[in-house]
């Protein structure tokens, strides 16, 4: 058994943290952190306004040999840890239109972070967040299967967001096949698509048809067992890819043809 503990940390904190390697996610059993820019805004909003955002899941999962750091992984919280540290970067900027608040309207629409007056920067940087410690003795496998069970029940989780907590050979052929050029340079996904993870949904289904042929795949069945089968010991694995990407790489000289 593991426990749990309660403290917290001010984003000056945790932006410390994130910036030297001492905070990092682990993708291999996350969803993907693409947040929308409203929804970015809008989080920067409820900081502005010192009101409760939800609490941070971290487990020290590692010691660095060579410092005596902890590594600690965010369990759940990535996309506010990332939305909170691009806006410090100045990425994005508070458009009016997506702010909720009156107030905020008035003092901050369309600042960046760099524009923002003094007093307020200082508050933000002291803003404390409200995280959730987990026992360090809690093992990868402990916080695989707690991360899926939360999520499990989260209605809004579509099946291939469910399935990306599934780690193995195949999951991460899938995840390295849909990070390939020619799908952004070809737009064959929009932003909504890349968030829920259909690319990568995709992209298991062209293993699968590789691999078995033409399958009734109008349900999930047949993803869902490929991710269980092929876990572990998936030893067709780059032969798999290969033959994805040439039948790619056969595509885009068709393509260009058809251009020319």
């Amino acid at each position: 058994m593991f426990n749990f503990s309660s403290n917290h940390k001010t984003i000056n904190e945790i932006h410390k943290m994130y910036g030297n390697g001492t905070l990092i996610i682990d993708n291999t059993y996350q969803r993907r952190a693409v947040w929308s820019e409203k929804d970015k805004i809008r989080l920067i909003e409820t900081i502005l306004l010192n009101l409760i955002i939800p609490e941070l899941f971290f487990w020290p999962a590692e010691t660095d040999p060579e410092t005596g750091e902890s590594i600690i992984h965010i369990v759940d919280g990535q996309q506010r840890i990332k939305a909170i540290t691009s806006f410090i970067s100045n990425e994005f900027k508070l458009k009016k239109q997506y702010l909720m608040e009156d107030e905020p309207k008035e003092s901050y629409g369309n600042m960046f972070f760099k524009n923002l007056p003094a007093k307020t920067r200082q508050a933000f940087w002291n803003y404390k967040l409200m995280i959730i410690e987990i026992d360090r003795r809690a093992t990868r496998e402990n916080i695989v299967n707690m991360f899926r069970r939360l999520n499990l029940t989260d209605y809004n989780l579509n099946d291939q967001e469910k399935r990306n907590s599934i780690s193995g050979d195949f999951a991460a052929l899938t995840r390295e096949l849909s990070e390939l050029p020619f799908w952004e340079k070809y737009k064959l996904f929009n932003n909504t698509d890349i968030k829920r993870m259909k690319d990568v949904e995709f992209c298991g289904s062209l293993v699968l048809l590789y691999r078995q042929g033409i399958i009734d795949q109008t349900d999930q069945r047949a993803l869902n067992q490929a991710y269980e089968d092929l876990q572990n010991n998936y030893t067709d694995a780059e032969n798999d890819k290969c033959a994805i990407i040439s039948a790619i790489d056969l595509i885009k000289t068709f393509l260009f043809q058809m251009r020319y």
